[in-house]
């Protein structure tokens, strides 16, 4: 699921090609990055996370975001985001999170 929400955006929103996208995407997944298949335990947990936490005016995690959480969170791994509300949910969780900057440089509170 956030493997789909990667490409689509730096395809549809950057411009960049998909054949680049994937390629690089491969090489991540070839090395420092894991890529973990979504199961039915992290699938009713995104959902529980996502039932409990959302709130479109404050706390508009999306779906995959709770995926990424979730997987985190079984995993016993930290969070890597630049997302405000999703590390602030992470927190919330118990879940550690590496704070990514925004496409502006900020970081996550």
């Amino acid at each position: 699921m956030n493997l789909a929400e990667v490409l689509d955006v730096l395809v549809r929103i950057y411009g960049f090609p998909v054949e680049a996208v994937v390629h690089r995407l491969d090489l991540l997944s070839a090395g420092p990055v894991a890529i973990v298949e979504a199961d039915e335990v992290a699938g009713r947990l995104a959902g529980d996370l996502r039932s409990r936490y959302y709130r479109r005016n404050d706390t508009a995690i999306s779906l995959a975001d709770c995926f990424a959480l979730a997987t985190a969170s079984l995993l016993d791994v930290p969070l890597a985001t630049a997302d405000p509300a999703l590390a602030r949910v992470a927190r919330e969780e118990g879940v550690e999170v590496v704070r990514l900057p925004d496409s502006a440089g900020r970081l996550p509170a």
